[in-house]
């Protein structure tokens, strides 16, 4: 039998004190990981792949990925 590999699983860290809420990550996440509502942002780690173009992406510096 053949297993498939199992995806590293990725947790996004968001540091809200400097998080403006702009949604520029959420505009470049290939895979829909993060959402902005009218009060934050907030991620879905399960779909995270660990591209990292939101951290990249952010002007305020305020993500950073795990690889929990």
């Amino acid at each position: 039998m053949i297993k498939m590999a199992e995806q590293k699983q990725y947790r996004v860290k968001i540091d809200f004190r400097k998080c403006g809420n702009c949604g520029a990550c959420v505009a470049v996440c290939p895979t829909e990981a993060l959402h902005l509502d009218q009060i934050k942002l907030s991620s879905k780690d399960e779909n995270c792949i660990g591209c990292e173009f939101c951290v990249i992406t952010c002007p305020a510096d305020a993500l950073a990925l795990s690889d929990e």
